[in-house]
């Protein structure tokens, strides 16, 4: 009986040796290239991450990757091909492309990826720091220009707002579900497409700021109310930007009403009157001011109103 068992395990043990042999013998798989789009995004964040250590970098999106192929470039593939086929004069043509690819390292005119990506940096003290930049990738996969949209420094206590901000959670509350959805990203979009028709960095930051204020706000009260936000957004920026003005203490707003969009209005957006008191120069007084906002409720001008101020807030 042991002396079949011994003989049945010899083929066995044959046959599984074909197969390890055969697996042997298969060539080994060809490496996958890695996606532009991985390569540039990983350059880019060890670039990042070199230039703030002891930051916390968190990634929210990267543009997909163009790739900018200068003449210079364009033309030295045409040669390498020419010469690969051998269709023509090898030796002008090497000369030539000698020539190109000087000018190339000279000027550093290599072919870019280009690509915009959005990060945010948190420093040991808590400070957020929101950046929008452009990134410039040479063929040597090294980052060779920065070109920054928005440069935002923001407190952790707008960490969570920021982020209701990107991923359009919802922030505003009706009936339904989908309606809280739908209400929220129209209030995102108002902001957002104004944001991207802005044309400077310091512009973009500064209104990304601004909106991101209005978003705290309308996260706590779960709606936006434009007369209690602008009166809020008045009284803080008195007290954070007019130095000057001591004691501030208000006193009246009217209600808020909207530009007429006509050849004499000053421009679409909204406007009331606002009567407070306070020291300005040492003496103190009651004031009144108009106060003018853009369509998306930044300050645009405030204007002293000569007494008497009842005809303003009857």
């Amino acid at each position: 009986m042991k002396l079949r068992i011994f003989l049945f395990a010899i083929p066995l043990f044959g046959l599984n040796s074909c197969f390890i042999a055969e697996d042997f013998l298969l060539p080994d798989p060809e490496p996958e290239e890695v996606p532009l789009q991985q390569k540039a995004e990983e350059v880019i964040v060890q670039y990042i991450q070199a230039g703030a250590p002891g930051n916390t970098y968190k990634s929210y999106w990267f543009t997909p990757v163009r790739v900018i192929e200068t003449p210079e470039s364009i033309r030295i593939r045409e040669i390498d091909t020419k010469l690969d086929q051998r269709t023509a004069d090898s030796t002008r043509l090497r000369f030539e492309r000698d020539s190109l690819a000087s000018r190339i390292a000279r000027y550093k005119l290599n072919t870019r990826l280009k690509t915009m990506h959005l990060f945010t940096l948190t420093d040991d003290k808590g400070q957020i720091h929101i950046c929008r930049i452009n990134f410039s990738v040479d063929d040597t996969l090294q980052v060779v220009e920065t070109d920054p949209e928005i440069l935002l420094s923001i407190s952790d206590s707008y960490a969570q707002i920021y982020d209701y901000f990107e991923t359009e959670a919802t922030l505003l509350y009706a009936e339904t579900y989908g309606q809280s959805q739908q209400l929220s990203h129209e209030f995102y979009a108002f902001f957002k497409q104004h944001l991207e028709q802005l044309t400077t960095c310091n512009e973009r930051s500064e209104f990304l700021g601004h909106a991101l204020k209005l978003c705290r706000m309308a996260k706590v009260q779960n709606q936006f109310d434009q007369q209690k936000f602008l009166e809020y957004l008045v009284a803080d920026y008195i007290l954070e930007k007019r130095q000057d003005i001591e004691n501030y203490i208000g006193m009246n707003f009217t209600k808020l009403y909207e530009e007429e969009d006509t050849e004499n209005s000053v421009g679409d957006g909204y406007y009331f009157f606002h009567k407070f008191s306070g020291s300005f120069q040492g003496i103190s007084d009651t004031h009144a001011v108009m106060i003018q906002f853009s369509p998306w409720y930044e300050i645009d001008g405030i204007y002293q109103l000569e007494p008497p101020y009842d005809n303003y807030f009857n």
